[in-house]
């Protein structure tokens, strides 16, 4: 018999099992206004969760298209700057990169090929690593790689930098991505900070027919949004919103989660009847009305935990003697626990400054502030002599990719006991901006669920439960250990 409809709906809600989270304090985005979505998220959204239970599952490298917006409104507006005129969005997208070599790093098993392509009037393929073709993304690739990121952000000139056709840009998007393997988790990554324009009539919102027949052709049942889904591809968009607000988020986010219409399709995108639809499991939206929260909202998807939505944070100032309680953020480290990343950015640092990063544990009275000193990150501790950057057996590093930003990664030893550190950013003296901080831990025996049998070849094995939305299920379920592929335990479906 197919699964009972309330296991089925807990297995695509849980999708990855076995995440250690923390929560700190809740705040707000740094320098950030209201959010630019219907829907906030909170926590890891439903698509999120699902895609990285099949990377988690997956022993084949994970295919990642990245589709970038390079209209020209992100350069220039009538009579003002840009959306994006520094292009933090470049940084955005190469956090992102890191992230996924990061997760290779961490766990062999796990391995991101990713495809970048930008588009305006429509796709744009280049030449390059990881342009136009199939790149591994690991720590020896990430500097090509960010090579590349820097030229699919640049902006178009000319008419192809005048429009935004979404239309083409997804179609290219599900035909390059369904010639990966079958057995591949496939994602698409895509930014704009527009809406669907192809009149050029200086409108924000042109609603010509042109406009209405393409959102047609995206969103009808059995259109270009469900297409996506039928061949097992999780879609993430990110949206700069300073420009198109509320209205252009509420957009973005039907496309890619369904459930709703938008100004220019009055029914709800993604309504396929009669299989596989778009919808809050196959996919998620990540808005930002703030430019520099791009850093953050790029690399959501390769991001789990309550924490991935930055919390404004209080820094402290170096050499200072004494720091506020509540600026310190605590949490857990022990059995299970494999790594945190933790990643900051603060605002208002004055150039040729650098922010530093302090762990210490009120147990043992340990201290070590991880800081830049001549372009290379090393260790201080307590008394600001080198140490190794090593705290409670817990191995610090550090990158960063702009200024003010730091991202520490912390690898831990999974079979030592529990013990609680402490974290707090410092900036220079004379700084008055805060922090955006995002935090999340990684376990060190995850678990998975998959389909071990299916009675219909329609129905894909082995891959996130979001993909059966609508197919008849007869077989078995699995679960397994994500590290290894091994089943752990089996029950009847």
């Amino acid at each position: 018999m197919g699964l009972k409809p309330s296991i089925r709906a807990r297995l695509v809600a849980v999708g990855f099992i076995g995440l250690v989270t923390t929560p700190f304090a809740s705040g707000s985005i740094a320098g950030a206004n209201a959010p630019a979505g219907p829907v906030p998220q909170v926590g890891t959204p439903a698509a999120v969760s699902s895609f990285q239970g099949c990377v988690a599952s997956s022993h084949t490298p994970v295919h990642v298209l990245v589709l970038m917006d390079r209209t020209q409104s992100l350069e220039n507006l009538p009579g003002q700057p840009g959306t994006d005129p520094q292009s933090i969005r470049t940084i955005g997208l190469k956090a992102a990169l890191r992230e996924m070599a990061s997760a290779h790093d961490l766990n062999g098993e796990v391995s991101y090929d990713v495809e970048m392509v930008g588009f305006g009037q429509s796709p744009q393929p280049q030449s390059g690593p990881g342009l136009s073709q199939w790149s591994p993304v690991t720590t020896a690739t990430l500097p090509a790689l960010y090579n590349s990121a820097e030229v699919v952000s640049r902006v178009l000139q000319g008419q192809q930098g005048a429009y935004t056709d979404f239309l083409s840009a997804l179609q290219f998007a599900d035909t390059t991505l369904s010639k990966t393997p079958s057995s591949s988790c496939r994602a698409l990554l895509w930014f704009t900070d527009g809406a669907l324009d192809l009149s050029n009539n200086g409108q924000l919102f042109p609603g010509g027919s042109a406009e209405q027949r393409a959102m047609a052709s995206i969103c009808r049942p059995f259109g270009v949004a469900d297409n996506l889904v039928q061949d097992g591809i999780s879609s993430f968009s990110v949206g700069l919103t300073n420009h198109t607000g509320t209205r252009g988020a509420a957009t973005l986010q039907s496309i890619v989660s369904g459930g709703q219409g938008n100004y220019l399709f009055s029914g709800p995108c993604g309504a396929n009847p009669n299989g596989p639809a778009t919808s809050v499991a196959t996919g998620a939206y990540f808005g930002t009305p703030t430019a520099a929260n791009l850093i953050f909202q790029m690399q959501r998807l390769v991001c789990t935990g309550s924490q991935c939505t930055p919390t404004q944070k209080t820094p402290c100032i170096q050499g200072s003697l004494a720091c506020p309680a509540n600026a310190f953020s605590s949490f857990w480290v022990g059995p299970g626990v494999s790594a945190f990343t933790i990643d900051g950015l603060a605002s208002q640092v004055p150039r040729g400054s650098n922010v530093q990063v302090e762990f210490g544990d009120a147990a043992t009275r340990q201290r070590v502030v991880v800081l830049n000193s001549g372009g290379r990150w090393q260790c201080v501790d307590g008394t600001d002599h080198p140490t190794a950057c090593v705290i409670d057996g817990v191995s610090i590093t550090a990158t960063s990719l702009t200024h003010g930003e730091v991202r520490v990664v912390g690898r831990v030893d999974p079979s030592g006991g529990w013990h609680q550190l402490s974290v707090v950013y410092l900036v220079p003296r004379g700084t008055s901006g805060t922090v955006a901080q995002t935090f999340f831990e990684k376990s060190a025996l995850s678990f998975a669920v998959r389909l071990a049998t299916s009675s219909t070849a329609s129905c894909p094995v082995a891959t996130s439960f979001a993909a059966y939305a609508g197919c008849p299920l007869v077989g078995q379920i699995e679960l397994v250990n994500a590290a290894t592929g091994q089943q752990v335990t089996a029950g009847s479906a």
